[in-house]
């Protein structure tokens, strides 16, 4: 038996869906009206964290809302802030993902018939012997790495 089928599915284009949890205040990236937003407010800037989640000096749930905000360092030793931005987009420009998903089955079986010379009688013996290969590309997905 053989079997050899494929499944090639356009899924959503991929996002970052929450995953983002601080922005940088000298990012380069930013407009001047978006640094006003995002760094702007004093109580949007990061100043703890609670394990790995960051406190905005203005959040409810802060337990130290006084407290300066934190100075982060680059690699070239200069100090910046980093606010709380919690960034929820699907990558419409990067396209739709891709997922080419292919499988192959062999199969086989025999069964011959084998005679024992002492007794005269005929026993059946069977052999099986399989191999399967999947292969499964994807593209256009985000990486978090």
């Amino acid at each position: 038996m053989f079997m050899d089928d494929r499944t090639l599915a356009q899924i959503a284009p991929s996002g970052d869906f929450g995953n983002t949890l601080t922005i940088n205040c000298d990012n380069p990236l930013m407009s001047a009206a978006q640094l006003a937003v995002i760094c702007g407010n004093p109580n949007n800037v990061i100043n703890g964290f609670v394990g790995n989640f960051p406190l905005a000096t203005g959040a409810p749930y802060n337990p130290n809302p006084g407290a300066a905000p934190i100075n982060f360092f680059d690699a070239r030793g200069n100090t910046y802030n980093q606010a709380f931005f919690q960034l929820l987009r699907r990558n419409t420009e990067g396209g739709p993902r891709i997922s080419d998903l292919r499988h192959q089955a062999w199969r086989g079986f025999l069964e011959p018939r084998a005679t024992c010379r002492a007794s005269s009688r005929t026993t059946p013996t069977s052999s099986t012997a399989a191999r399967t290969t999947r292969r499964s590309t994807r593209t256009s997905s985000r990486s978090l790495a």
